[in-house]
């Protein structure tokens, strides 16, 4: 279960890291980061046992449902972001002409 524990924290650092960030280049390797930190499987987690395989299936299903969650979000911000930006350039066009 520790290495459940230390995965989590990884991925919530990764994740919370990706939320912060606005540039697209920057998302991306943070969304990469919050994936990569999930080790490949080893000869000893194809031997685990079912309740760690369990565990550790329900934990990258609730990580991708987030992920899934802030990309949502994040398309939205961007359609937000881009009807800011468009208002300002008219806004500083009409500036601009009042001149």
């Amino acid at each position: 279960m520790c290495i459940v524990r230390n995965i989590d924290k990884e991925v919530e650092k990764a994740i919370e890291s990706a939320v912060i960030t606005n540039d697209d280049q920057e998302e991306d390797i943070a969304i990469t980061a919050a994936v990569s930190v999930i080790p490949p499987p080893t000869t000893y987690d194809i031997t685990s046992t079912t309740t760690i395989d369990l565990s550790l299936q329900c934990q990258l299903e609730h990580i991708l449902q987030r992920l899934k969650i802030l990309e949502n979000d994040n398309s939205k911000l961007r359609q937000e972001n881009m009807k800011l930006r468009e208002e300002n350039l008219k806004l500083l066009q009409e500036l601009k002409n009042s001149k």
